[in-house]
């Protein structure tokens, strides 16, 4: 099994952000699919492996997968096949240098690979995505900014 980047990490089909949302509960949660269907109030694992193979999960579990697992790669794919970006909500901290040096290194890879995506040296899936995280990016930023005036609570959501 190879190393995932997590915070690039997208899906280009249903099954693989299915996919994406399982290996995550197991990497990150250390959580097998008996234990992510036992969280979910499932009786056996086995309803859970024919969902994800057939990419065919209720609406009302499906949150219950993505939070039991941590991730949401699915509610992503379905918003971005519908030509929508999803950001997390930004609480309105402060600003740090780091986080604006990683953005800003986000955003020289995504032009770097446009630029080689237009001499036929780089793959529409690796651009798309390296383009997707630098907006995803600039638009966490952007609602930071604007929440800056009012910060809110931290209890704990992100603390993984």
């Amino acid at each position: 099994m190879s190393y995932i980047n997590w915070k690039n990490a997208h899906a280009k089909t249903l099954t693989e952000a299915f996919w994406l949302v399982k290996e995550h509960g197991k990497t990150k949660r250390n959580l097998s699919v008996a234990r992510i269907a036992e969280l979910m109030g499932l009786e056996d694992e086995s309803l859970l492996y024919k969902w994800m193979k057939n990419g065919s999960m209720p609406v009302h579990k499906l949150h219950s997968f993505e939070y039991v697992c941590g991730a949401n790669f699915i509610s992503v794919y379905l918003a971005s096949s519908d030509s929508k970006l999803l950001i997390n909500m930004p609480t309105g901290k402060s600003l740090k240098e780091v986080s604006v040096m990683k953005m800003q290194g986000t955003f020289n890879h995504a032009m770097s690979l446009l630029i080689k995506f237009a001499t036929g040296e780089a793959t529409t899936e690796e651009t798309t995505a390296a383009l997707t995280c630098s907006m995803n990016d600039l638009a966490f930023h952007r609602e930071n900014v604007q929440k800056s005036a009012m910060p809110e609570f931290d209890f704990g959501v992100n603390n993984e």
